[in-house]
């Protein structure tokens, strides 16, 4: 990923999860908007079929957190 997209995504990621009233409404639309662009990106792919990838890159970036 290049370094400014990346910066930029963090600054948006850390200003959605700022605990408060409106948190988990945050996390839920930025995960439905990283959704929808990938279901509009691979289009070729089934919904189960994009749906475990989607699943798989979360677990991937979970245990490289926890590594």
């Amino acid at each position: 990923m290049n370094k400014l997209i990346r910066s930029i995504l963090v600054r948006i990621c850390r200003r959605l999860v700022v605990q408060g009233p409106t948190h988990k409404t945050n996390i839920t639309e930025y995960y439905r908007i990283m959704h929808d662009a990938a279901y509009s990106e691979f289009t070729e792919d089934n919904t189960v079929t994009l749906d475990g990838f989607l699943q798989e890159c979360h677990s991937e970036s979970c245990r490289q957190i926890t590594a």
